[in-house]
């Protein structure tokens, strides 16, 4: 209707972690395939289109500790909260959809894509993950063990949030994480063809790169192969082994200490919980396992 709005409130308990608004009113909202993956794509109006030019959204957002907040929601394609996180916990969400248009000669205003606006929860975890993971070659009796902690890596785009990106159409996918505490620690000892070799290390899991030590969520997929599937992957620095043989000598080389790749043949499930990702891989020999925990705040 003309000069009028309509308000939706939600109100969330323990169960939902993901949050995250699809904005399907002055923007056009589609699930498209995109590399397999079912995945919501926003693509910005021309500014002539009706809803664009008089549709306005706005949201008032009710955090754990903190008085009401007021957002124009209207120029963004989807926001993105989490409520593990206990700075973005939203309790109470007033969503609001008005037309500002005046002119009863004019028809009333209506989104133009498939989906109208949407409001996108999930119990999948998006703060931090905390739990264990191992590495085992036992011909070479080569091991790691981990003990870390994840956090979500913050941007300006929201919680560490990868997009998908075709053309003008642009889509949210999962969150990225990256190292912030805990250790792993590397051990070799044994014979080789009467050689002995030895070595260990121990790393500070928060100084890691997260380029080569990462782990992502897909908390935003709806459905297809990448539906509630993570992948992670970790590389530690070089670490040192001494051989002897009977002369010493040194090798150095980096060891990878987490291998959780989705192969498309196993996929990498969460519980259905949404609050753990554990699993065991065999590559060639090399055998990897890993259990994360979602850590919800106070």
């Amino acid at each position: 209707m003309h000069l009028s709005s309509a308000y939706y409130e939600f109100t969330f308990d323990g169960s939902v972690s993901t949050l995250a608004f699809l904005n399907g009113f002055t923007y056009e909202l589609k699930i498209e395939n995109i590399d397999g993956a079912q995945v919501f794509t926003s693509t910005e109006l021309d500014g002539t289109e009706p809803v664009k030019k008089y549709g306005k959204v706005h949201a008032l957002i009710k955090r754990q500790g903190k008085d009401w907040e007021v957002a124009d929601w209207s120029k963004t394609p989807s926001s993105i909260m989490c409520l593990d996180d206990p700075n973005d916990r939203v309790e109470r969400l007033v969503i609001i959809l008005s037309n500002s248009d005046h002119d009863r000669a004019n028809l009333p205003i209506k989104p133009v894509g498939s989906l109208g606006p949407r409001l996108w929860a999930s119990n999948i975890g998006c703060w931090k993950w905390q739990g264990t993971a191992t590495w085992v070659n036992p011909t070479s009796t080569q091991s790691t063990t981990a003990n870390v902690t994840w956090e979500r890596v913050p941007n300006g785009g929201g919680p560490g949030v990868i997009a998908a990106a075709v053309g003008d159409r642009y889509g949210v996918v999962a969150i990225s994480y990256r190292p912030i505490g805990g250790t792993i620690t590397f051990r070799a000892s044994g014979n080789d063809g009467g050689c002995t070799y030895s070595g260990s290390a121990t790393f500070d899991f928060a100084n890691l790169p997260p380029t080569t030590n990462f782990l992502v969520t897909n908390n935003f997929v709806p459905a297809g192969d990448f539906h509630r599937v993570y992948v992670g992957g970790g590389l530690t620095p070089p670490v040192t082994m001494t051989q002897a043989c009977p002369a010493v000598s040194l090798s150095t080389a980096p060891r990878i200490w987490l291998l959780a790749v989705d192969d498309r043949q196993v996929p990498l499930k969460f519980s259905a919980d949404g609050r753990r990702m554990s699993g065991t891989a065999d590559a060639e020999g090399d055998v990897f396992t890993w259990d994360f925990t979602a850590i919800r705040g106070p």
